[in-house]
């Protein structure tokens, strides 16, 4: 039997239509592959920018440290560099210093609780 040329054009339309849907279906299957390994990385990528502010931060600190520890080595350095009579002055010094700044805390300290509690009058 001969195939008319309707039935031919049907075929050749319904093959046509056939490869169109099986490469749109692998396309829709390659994009939503690339959208699932987009995703990924992009939660891989805030997790490692997340860990390096956090590294940045902790960095930071510890040379704040490092800093404070060499300024406090220098300083005993200094200290015990000094002639017995020019250590205990020294010494004095410091502790009168450290005492000040006790008092001066404590005194700032009542301070701020006056003024805390007189706000707390006004604003009721």
């Amino acid at each position: 039997m001969k195939e008319t040329k309707k039935q031919i054009k049907a075929q050749v339309i319904n093959e046509v239509r056939r490869q169109y849907d099986q490469k749109l279906q692998q396309k829709t299957e390659a994009i939503a592959a690339w959208q699932k390994r987009y995703m990924e990385s992009d939660a891989v990528r805030r997790d490692v920018s997340k860990e390096c502010r956090q590294l940045r931060d902790e960095n930071l600190e510890l040379k704040q440290k490092v800093q404070q520890y060499e300024d406090w080595i220098e300083r005993m350095q200094e200290f015990c560099g000094l002639p017995d009579g020019e250590r205990q002055k020294a010494f004095t010094t410091y502790m009168d210093g450290i005492k000040a700044k006790a008092e001066r805390d404590e005194a700032l300290k009542h301070t701020a609780e006056f003024f805390g509690r007189f706000t707390s009058v006004l604003f009721m």
